[in-house]
């Protein structure tokens, strides 16, 4: 059932990666408000859940750190002991083991790599260091007492059963699954051996070689067992539960010869409930019950010694006897039940949180992009056709064309919001964060996020993290003052950051704000000056902006100390890099003593975008229209020159100006008196772009220019257009640097 497995373990890690997003923002939403009961609850079902699918699929350490973590919920929301910042803390943690857990499976298909003993101490520390109210005491000290006497008495008596000749085992307190080591007798004990004598035939219908192999096993001191499982009503992976118990078998040296159903069907999950299967074993039968019931959503257990028949007739009277004596049946405790009731709830999410797992599916990433590729395609067929019909004037097919742009318009929306995630994918991250750097720097930062339901395309969310780290880090490091300075100036003890998200026509907005010292001026200048980018003169004409984006460059820093975080000029470049390598562009603010804004323009999209397509020299190029802010049809005698550069005056607005074939090395075509100009947006600036023609909008497929022409910055990617010619897509950023 390795493939099964494999399927099993998938829909598990991607289950699991959710939960961990859900208990993320219900650790933030508990951290704001400790008393909220149901924000409690909804973590203790959440880990709940964990605990029961990773002791499903056999993860040990994570669903042993579950169990820890669900006692100090449950001890919480019965009001023994309260949510301070320990415990915050400690939780926090927990929830970070159990994503390098997550991670660990994912990548290794093992859990046991990560060390929990001393974040499971702290959780005993917690349960038993607060004092409980006396209304509920006599209550919790009853069972805790209880659960205490069994664990000192482990080594002496099984924890869960007891055994008597006549009622089988009576259930008690079930142990919990990684509590319980469960091991292979190597030898039968005598009086184990003895009950095989007084077994009796199988329920089920035996082949005779699996008889035969019966009868050999028990001439080499083996045991045949039958043994009935009946899984919980409601069971979702009963393929997965039944392959457990299966490897859980394997596991204690027991081989299974027959089952009813067979393996296939119970890897197709075509069966109700209950599976019968016959095996043998060395290992006494109470043993093997237990083991299976460690297993979650296993109701009843059901087990005894077989007899191979003689070929006279038996005498069933006494088998029947016989079974009832030696039959072991294991029920599922009340206690259990409640666990399984609220496994089976699953985590009930506020309208205000993740998505409900129910109301979602998850297609693999691949088929996404391969969807994506052909949507793509779809349009650049659509272009060839336009493009043809142009050519032949054929107006019969205009009411079809327009309706298939309209159809392949929608179904490009369709596909483009697929592709669309919440950023709060990425925001999500950020609290934690800030919380542990805050403390080790000994300073007080709150983070406050807006704008978390913005959604972006899956391949922008991806690569956005790492500038907003960096940033952040920054915030944190280098602006937000320690608690004496902020006293001071005047200000509150407890400095801030902001993150903000928001739609902006075809963009995205993304804001780091904090109110911190601010960048200085004549540090950055000076700075600037001694590594030579500019010199004294040049410095006293540049405007506070243009000064500020020198942090960007590689190799800059202020910071006269390196520290674990920063320091070494590296993480402002990795920011404008970044941030530009996805088409965006990035600008700053920033006042002494109150405050920086750091401003993010990022596409909606990397796959399909509107374009206007110039003409320049005969070549074709593409300028996004999210960039662009108007086109307008001058005369040459509007070009005025200011310190060396040619600009055009728009509403009392200086715009510089740039001649495309000057920047690639093209020549200039004889346009008459006037000239077409494309006012874009570059960063927080207006530029405008000298081209020959404007050839009109378009919806264009951005590839990439491959490795080949990496090191060409002045293009994004290329598109092919509807005629088979080839348009590079303009960088304004690099262009007007040049």
């Amino acid at each position: 059932m390795n493939g099964e497995y494999d399927q099993y373990l998938s829909t598990f890690i991607d289950e699991a990666q959710e939960y961990m997003r859900v208990l993320n923002d219900k650790m933030l939403a508990l951290e704001s408000e400790p008393e909220s009961m149901a924000t409690i609850n909804e973590i203790f079902r959440a880990i709940h859940t964990l605990k029961g699918m990773s002791g499903t699929m056999g993860f040990e350490n994570m669903t042993k750190l579950c169990h820890r973590m669900e006692n100090v919920f449950d001890r919480t929301r019965n009001g023994e002991i309260a949510v301070d910042k320990d415990m915050m803390d400690a939780l926090f943690s927990g929830v970070d083991h159990l994503e390098r857990m997550t991670q660990s499976i994912a990548a290794k298909g093992t859990d046991s790599g990560i060390n929990i003993s001393e974040i499971v101490a702290v959780y005993e520390r917690i349960n038993k260091g607060e004092k409980k109210p006396p209304e509920k005491k006599t209550v919790v000290k009853t069972q805790t007492t209880a659960e205490k006497k069994s664990a000192k008495n482990t080594s002496k008596q099984p924890k869960t059963v007891e055994i008597t000749a006549e009622t089988g085992i009576k259930a008690g307190k079930k142990e919990e699954p990684q509590e319980r080591a469960i091991k292979a007798e190597n030898q039968v004990p005598e009086e184990v051996r003895a009950e095989s004598e007084k077994g009796f035939a199988s329920p089920i219908a035996l082949p005779s070689e699996i008889q035969n192999t019966l009868q050999k096993g028990i001439e080499n001191g083996y045991i045949p067992y039958y043994i009935q499982i009946k899984l919980v009503q409601g069971t979702l992976l009963k393929g997965a539960r039944i392959y457990m118990v299966f490897h859980r078998m394997d596991e204690m040296n027991s081989e299974i010869l027959y089952s009813v159903p067979d393996v296939e069907t119970i890897e197709d999950e075509r069966f109700d409930l209950t599976v019968e299967v016959v095996l043998l074993s060395k290992v006494a039968q109470e043993k093997i019950a237990e083991a299976i019931m460690s297993i979650s959503e296993i109701e009843t257990v059901k087990i005894h010694p077989l007899k191979i028949m003689d070929e006279k007739a038996p005498d069933t009277r006494t088998d029947e006897t016989d079974a009832k004596q030696n039959t072991i049946e294991q029920p599922r405790t009340a206690q259990e039940d409640q666990d399984q009731k609220a496994e089976t709830e699953g985590p009930s999410l506020s309208s205000g949180g993740a998505a409900s797992l129910s109301k979602t599916i998850r297609v693999d990433i691949e088929k996404l992009d391969t969807l994506m590729n052909l949507m793509a395609e779809l349009v650049i067929a659509r272009s060839r056709i336009n493009e043809t019909l142009k050519k032949y004037d054929i107006k019969q097919v205009d009411e079809s064309l327009s309706q298939l742009s309209r159809i392949t318009l929608d179904l490009q929306n369709i596909v483009m919001k697929i592709r669309m995630v919440p950023i709060a994918y990425v925001f999500n991250r950020f609290p934690k964060m800030v919380s542990e750097l805050s403390k080790s720097f000994n300073k007080e930062v709150q983070l406050f996020i807006s704008g978390q339901e913005t959604e972006l395309d899956r391949t922008v969310v991806d690569e956005i993290g790492e500038p907003l780290v960096h940033l952040l880090r920054n915030v944190i490091d280098h602006a937000i003052e320690t608690k004496e300075e902020r006293l001071k100036k005047g200000k509150p003890a407890s400095g801030f950051a902001r993150l903000n998200a928001k739609h902006e026509g075809n963009n995205v907005l993304i804001e780091v704000i904090d109110d911190g010292k601010g960048l200085d001026r004549e540090t950055i200048a000076r700075k600037a000056i001694e590594k030579g980018l500019i010199d004294e003169s040049t410095a006293s004409h540049l405007s506070d902006e243009e000064i500020f984006m020198f942090i960007f460059l590689p190799n800059f820093s202020t910071k006269e100390k390196v520290t674990e975080i920063s320091g070494r000029g590296v993480g402002m470049d990795v920011v404008k890099t970044r941030i530009e390598s996805l088409n965006g562009s990035v600008s700053l603010e920033s006042a002494k003593d109150v405050g920086t804004k750091v401003k993010i323009r990022l596409p909606l999209t990397l796959a399909i975008i509107q374009a206007l397509l110039v003409n320049v020299s005969g070549n074709v190029y593409a300028v996004p229209i999210s960039t662009i802010d108007s086109t307008l049809n001058l005369p040459l005698t509007d070009i005025q020159m200011i310190q060396t550069r040619e600009v055009v005056v728009i509403r009392g607005e200086i715009i510089p100006i740039v001649w495309l074939n000057e920047v690639f090395n093209l020549p200039r075509s004889e346009n008459g008196q006037n000239i077409h100009v494309v006012i874009t947006r570059v960063g927080h600036k207006k530029f405008g772009f000298v081209v020959d023609h404007l050839l009109g909008q378009d919806d264009i497929v951005i590839k990439s220019l491959g490795r080949l022409f990496k090191n060409v910055k002045e293009f994004s990617g290329g598109a092919i257009l509807g005629d088979g010619r080839i348009a590079l897509i303009l960088e304004g950023t690099t262009i007007v640097a040049t």
